[in-house]
């Protein structure tokens, strides 16, 4: 017969507990420490909306798509939306952009944009990431007037909206800690070749 374990105590319960005649009495900053977890505010909207994302097969209204554009066949999809206040032109209203992984011609163009240059690598590797621009097919051809010019958007959403992009390509281009411990504990072998 397997035996089931409860749950640690949590520190408020601890505190009740010895709150019983002839149990040792919490000191003042535990005291502090209790009616604080006890008084614990309602998490913020972004931790509610963190813990429940919605429907994952549905999404949200502001992502604009447009028509025959066709997804890549297991690409994880991420979906952008900056606020005007983030952005370097918030006259121009809220901005958008889908995104998906890179294949090996997509870095091969995006290693020729960097000209060699190894500091601006993760922004053209980023860049080339974005496949919609505010509901238009993304435009590489470097024209700042066509509806969906990179080059434009790229600009205009400013500094902090491309930190946003750029930390979302090394997240789904890169492994994880997870991943990675996986790989070389149980996917790598190396040995030594014998001499003769």
């Amino acid at each position: 017969m397997t035996e089931q374990r409860k749950a640690p105590p949590s520190f408020g319960d601890a505190a009740r507990q010895m709150m019983t005649p002839g149990a040792p009495r919490l000191t003042e900053a535990e005291q502090h420490e209790v009616e604080a977890e006890e008084d614990a505010p309602d998490p913020s909207p972004l931790a509610s909306k963190a813990a429940d994302p919605g429907d994952e097969d549905e999404l949200p209204e502001w992502v604009k798509m447009p028509g025959g554009l066709a997804i890549p066949p297991y690409k994880q999809v991420g979906y952008m939306r900056f606020k005007p206040e983030l952005t370097e032109r918030p006259d121009l209203g809220e901005r958008t952009c889908v995104t998906w992984g890179l294949s090996v011609a997509d870095e091969r163009l995006a290693k020729q944009a960097a000209r060699g240059e190894s500091t601006r690598l993760y922004e053209e590797m980023a860049k080339r990431t974005i496949r919609v621009v505010d509901g238009h097919r993304a435009d590489w051809a470097g024209r700042k007037t066509a509806a969906g010019s990179v080059v434009r958007f790229w600009e205009e959403i400013g500094p902090k909206a491309r930190m946003f992009v750029i930390n979302q390509y090394l997240q789904t281009h890169t492994p994880n800690a997870e991943e990675t411990a996986d790989f070389f504990l149980n996917c790598c072998v190396y040995r030594t070749a014998a001499v003769g």
